[in-house]
């Protein structure tokens, strides 16, 4: 898959086990490569810095298995999070982002807090990917370079909507697209993303929906992503 996208449904690192963050449901089987049905439901204000859609072109966890401390740059005041959530820090790739206590993330040679989903995560082999309810990874790009005509994944996606948010003083992009071809996940797949600008590039907080998925799923997926979106931070 090209660098110029990184999609909610990367190809993984096979052979590495799951790694349960927060308490563990029991007796839940195990996630495969395709959304499920627990739908948490939840909501978050925001305040919107403008409110731009974009007009369409053809488009679109951390290092350690627990919850870790982080070097905070200087001056900043760390997100809060919400009642029974916990922080996963990506040292390495410097970013930081918050998500349900009782979830789970999988093991990856890139670290720990990419994947994240109410249920156990179980990578198949032989498998392209896999979908959970949030994904987070860094980008090589801006946020801006995901929004507008020119934006870089406009081979792959079909913009829907997009505009800047302002969290906590900080400034990200919010943008649903949905995918016009199949790569990965087929197309007609809904996006829902966040972007925050993070050195050269930028940290992708993401979550999608399946065409055959009902809209009440997609929405609370949504509700759970714009939380976890409160507690994004870049820690460059």
């Amino acid at each position: 898959m090209s660098a110029r996208l990184r999609s909610t449904a990367l190809a993984l690192v096979l052979g590495l086990g799951a790694v349960a963050c927060g308490s563990e449901d029991g007796g839940e089987p195990p996630l495969q490569a395709t959304p499920i049905s627990t739908a948490p439901s939840t909501s978050t204000s925001m305040t919107t810095s403008t409110s731009a859609p974009t007009s369409t072109s053809t488009t679109l966890r951390p290092s350690t298995s627990t919850p870790t401390s982080a070097t905070v740059p200087s001056g900043s005041v760390r997100p809060a999070l919400p009642a029974g959530w916990e922080r996963c820090t990506d040292r390495e790739r410097g970013y930081a982002v918050g998500y349900p206590g009782d979830w789970h993330t999988l093991r990856l040679e890139s670290g720990d807090c990419h994947f994240f989903d109410p249920r156990p995560i179980v990578a198949e082999p032989n498998s392209d990917g896999i979908a959970t309810w949030l994904v987070v990874f860094p980008q090589d790009f801006p946020r801006r370079s995901f929004t507008g005509p020119d934006a870089v994944d406009t081979f792959t996606r079909r913009i829907l909507s997009a505009r800047e948010v302002t969290l906590g003083g900080r400034t990200l992009l919010v943008r649903e697209s949905e995918a016009t071809k199949d790569v990965i996940l087929p197309a007609g797949t809904r996006f829902y993303d966040w972007f925050l600008d993070c050195g050269p590039g930028s940290v992708l907080l993401s979550t999608s929906s399946v065409p055959d998925r009902p809209e009440s799923e997609y929405l609370a997926k949504k509700a759970v992503a714009d939380r976890a979106a409160l507690t994004l931070e870049c820690l460059r």
